[in-house]
């Protein structure tokens, strides 16, 4: 079952700001992590299918996909054409690698956009509404049950705006519109901060509201961004967008998430997502994931939420992408980013005018739990507006704009890990390396005593080929007997997580922790250089457990420290260790408390006590950065 949509309208902006086809030169803007393991690469390439459809799209000045979904097999294609001055709304079929066209039966729609397109088991919906050219109209709705086409706009005939988001369950669907009042002028920065909005249920004969200025008057200058079911609940991101000149797009921004049951509306972040905004959320089977992006850092968390509490996870995409779509395809999810430069300027001006299109442009990047890449593209996106994931072609289809304003439609196959039973011994051919299967993970046995410690037996290895091989994702939790501790595995290396939040924080499940025996612990060397997201800072952990920041490159490499040994940790991984702050050269007797690059020598035992410092915690440091400190005013 599919409920993915386009509740976002970026490509509408897009296609009122170019009015034709904008030149961009696009910048693809490599930054990723190294992998977890060297030798489990296994490498997504897209391919653009945008022939398919360019007959049916190419037909005006600029073109653009909206939305995707359906079932697997089939995947219907949402979309809009800037012709002069109205827009042209497009739905195609695509099946087999053909493409059909369905937008016959959008006549209702007329000068509207499509803007969302969802699945539920048996029937489509496809919303949209001209709210920007004309913003006293309707929602448009249409139902598609594969054959013919049902106009379902009365419904909506009491709302103004635009049929944004889309979800169905097999019972009921949820249907959220945006609202924008009349245009003064053409100027839309201080209109937005008045978007009336509204959350609609559905259950085929009657609508009810959920969210309206009258349930929840708070709401008022709120957009509903996503909304997406895990066969429990829903979980629906809203975001308020109060604009201004003086603003310049950077909020105050309140970003919301709210659960709802079928019965029960719930807020799950009172206070939280302040100067957030939350564009995509996205299901993995076992945890929420939601990416935020922060109007005054320029800087994109992600969160994960399990049903009971939502964490920050150790992820982080280089500053000013934003994240228009996400998609879980089975063991990784596929990331769409857009440029938040672009998005601010097609927001906050005159949306009659062209914009400088010309910074970076859209990016995708894959994310497997552990470590983020960047997916090279190939053509130029200026969008990824929405994606979807087809189990049956176990391909990934990613839908938006390309350079030259006109559609861009890309593809990608992503195949399926293949499923051991636990306890399952494997190798590559002319590999010698043996692994273990645990949860449909493997880990690697790494050596001939510790094989042997568990009983295993060398004719019982299957050899499989490389490929297979590669498709299984790596254990990343470890225990051993008579030991509380758990360890995250990362590249041959151990980290202890330290508590439940540190835990919480990378959004594993607690059964995803192999035993192993203490022998085999042993083997793996613990962690010692830590960052993470966000801050460039490269942090040793101490003898005594405590982190030190190491102030410079010279001194880094002063240690025989590997750059590569350098592994990210969550924020609440790394709160969750005391700073060594205080320091001394070898050699030398005395003792400097170190902050922010500068070095104060404490002269006293009364200093110590004055400031609150410990002398039991002092680290011994060499000359070489011991002279990378300037020399501040001693404390007495």
């Amino acid at each position: 079952m599919d409920t993915r949509h386009a509740p976002r309208n970026i490509l509408q902006y897009l296609l009122l700001a170019l009015g034709g086809v904008v030149l961009l030169s696009a910048m693809l803007a490599l930054a990723s992590l190294k992998d977890a393991s060297k030798q489990n690469v296994r490498a997504l390439t897209p391919e653009d299918i945008s022939t398919t459809i360019n007959g049916i799209f190419n037909t005006g000045d600029a073109s653009a996909i909206t939305a995707l979904a359906g079932p697997d097999g089939q995947i219907l294609v949402g979309g809009t054409v800037r012709s002069g001055g109205s827009f042209v709304p497009k739905l195609v079929s695509l099946e087999d690698g053909s493409a059909s066209n369905l937008s016959f039966g959008l006549k209702n729609f007329s000068s509207a956009a499509v803007e969302s397109v969802a699945y539920d088991g048996q029937t489509w919906l496809v919303g949209g509404g001209d709210p920007f050219l004309n913003p006293t109209s309707s929602p448009k709705l249409n139902s598609y049950d594969g054959s013919s086409f049902q106009d379902l706009s009365s419904l909506l005939q009491n709302y103004k705006g635009s049929a944004q988001a889309l979800g169905g369950n097999g019972s009921y669907w949820l249907i959220g519109i945006n609202g924008l009042p009349p245009s003064q002028g053409g100027a839309l920065e201080a209109e937005v901060g008045t978007t009336s909005t509204v959350l609609l249920k559905y259950d085929g004969t009657n609508i009810s509201e959920i969210i309206s200025s009258t349930t929840k008057s708070d709401l008022t200058g709120a957009w509903i961004r996503d909304i997406a079911w895990n066969g429990e609940y829903w979980l629906i991101a809203l975001e308020s967008v109060p604009l201004s000149e003086s603003s310049n797009f950077r909020g105050p921004y309140k970003s919301r998430l709210m659960r709802y049951d079928g019965t029960t509306l719930t807020e799950l972040t009172v206070g939280k997502f302040i100067n957030y905004a939350v564009f995509a959320i996205g299901w993995d089977g076992e945890r929420w994931i939601i990416p935020a992006f922060d109007n005054i850092t320029n800087q994109t968390s992600f969160w994960s939420y399990d049903g009971k509490a939502i964490a920050r996870l150790s992820l982080a995409l280089p500053d000013n992408k934003v994240v228009s779509a996400l998609a879980w395809t089975r063991d990784k999810w596929i990331i769409a980013t857009t440029n938040a430069n672009n998005l601010r300027d097609k927001i906050s001006r005159d949306l009659t005018q062209a914009t400088d299109l010309t910074r970076d442009a859209g990016e995708l990047w894959e994310y497997d739990g552990a470590n983020l890449k960047n997916i090279t593209v190939p053509t130029a996106l200026l969008f990824v507006e929405d994606m979807v994931f087809d189990n049956t072609a176990q391909s990934a289809y990613i839908g938006g704009a390309n350079s030259q304003g006109r559609v861009a439609l890309l593809s990608f196959a992503v195949p399926a890990a293949p499923e051991f039973p636990d306890g399952t011994l494997l190798r590559a051919a002319n590999r010698p390396e043996v692994f273990v299967i645990f949860k449909n993970k493997k880990k690697h046995v790494p050596d001939a005593n510790i094989f042997g410690s568990y009983g295993y037996r060398f004719e019982s290895v299957q050899t499989v080929d490389e490929t297979t091989l590669n498709l299984i994702p790596d254990v990343k939790l470890i225990s051993a007997p008579g030991d509380p501790r758990v360890f995250f595995l990362d590249r041959g290396q151990k980290r202890w997580l330290r508590n439940e939040t540190v835990f919480a924080s990378y959004g594993l499940p607690w059964d995803e922790i192999l035993s192993i025996n203490a022998t085999d612990l042993s083997v793996y060397r613990d962690a010692r250089l830590l960052k993470s997201p966000g801050d460039e800072r490269v942090y040793f952990i101490t003898g005594k457990g405590l982190i030190h920041h190491i102030p410079s490159p010279e001194a880094f490499v002063s240690y025989g420290n590997k750059w590569e040994d350098i592994v990210g940790v969550s924020i609440a991984e790394l709160q969750s260790y005391e700073v060594a702050n205080l320091v001394r050269k070898a050699g030398d007797f005395r003792v400097y408390k170190v902050q922010d690059g500068v070095k104060y020598w404490v002269r006293t035992y009364e200093a110590f006590q004055k400031f609150g410092l410990d002398p039991s915690k002092v680290l011994e440091i060499n000359e070489v950065e011991f002279n990378s400190y300037t020399e501040g005013a001693p404390l007495n």
